[in-house]
């Protein structure tokens, strides 16, 4: 029993195994299209926000929409409309440097492997995914990223972004789809 049971645990914290989670999250996010169902909270100067979403990525294209606004971004271009507001912003999309990766979030969570590498990994407590803390590889507005996937079928169960000012965003994600 004791051998068996070493030879469980030696299995399940294999880091091979382990890394082998991220990169099959990095391959989804690169197939032809990833729906998520999201709620998310932040702590901003003090206030917390919360609320909950969809985001669709294909490529370097995507379309978020959560209470109330909607953003789409065709790789070039990147729209933001709100319909409370009766507002429309039509922006240029993301040069890819750290400054303007920051205000696009989609592509920030796509990016994840361009902009950040593993520093530790972990079961998380109730031993159903794996934790990864990762740090930034370039001087961004971000201290660290902590990304938990699942063991099943490696998708993204949660997230958490630490901004270098203090600043946390925390996601939740209830479902994770790869589509055509």
């Amino acid at each position: 029993y004791v051998i068996a049971a070493f030879m469980f645990l030696t299995a399940a914290c294999d880091p091979s195994r382990a890394e082998g989670l991220l990169d099959r999250l990095y391959t989804d996010l690169m197939n032809p299209c990833v729906s998520m169902d999201y709620t998310y909270s932040t702590m901003v100067s003090g206030a917390r926000l919360s609320g909950n979403g969809t985001i669709l990525l294909q490529g370097n294209m995507w379309r978020m929409s959560g209470n109330g606004v909607d953003m789409w971004c065709d790789g070039s271009l990147m729209w933001t409309v709100d319909q409370e507001a009766k507002e429309v912003v039509i922006d240029v999309a993301s040069d890819d440097s750290p400054v303007e990766i920051m205000s696009n979030p989609a592509t920030l969570f796509a990016d994840l492997q361009k902009w950040f590498s593993v520093e530790a990994e972990r079961n998380t407590s109730d031993g159903k995914a794996v934790l990864y803390m990762l740090k930034p590889v370039e001087d961004i507005d971000i201290e660290y990223v902590n990304v938990e996937l699942l063991k099943t079928d490696g998708s993204l169960r949660s997230g958490s972004f630490a901004m270098n000012d203090g600043n946390e965003v925390s996601i939740r994600v209830s479902s994770m789809k790869v589509m055509p």
